[in-house]
């Protein structure tokens, strides 16, 4: 697991696009097991769960 400190907002910012796209695609990660634990101050991510996820892409 890693942590990183970025909030949803931090995101937003970071690629251009509005709050519903990304808590949309931070839901589906969290479906998915690759966010694990998200709060305000950032969230955890299981590295091997998205690397899996990249490699099907």
């Amino acid at each position: 697991m890693v942590f990183l400190s970025i909030s949803h907002q931090d995101i937003v910012s970071i690629t251009g696009t509005v709050r519903e796209v990304v808590s949309r695609i931070m839901s589906r990660l969290k479906k998915e097991g690759v966010v694990v634990d998200s709060n305000v101050r950032g969230f955890r991510v299981n590295k091997n769960k998205l690397k899996k996820i990249l490699r099907q892409e």
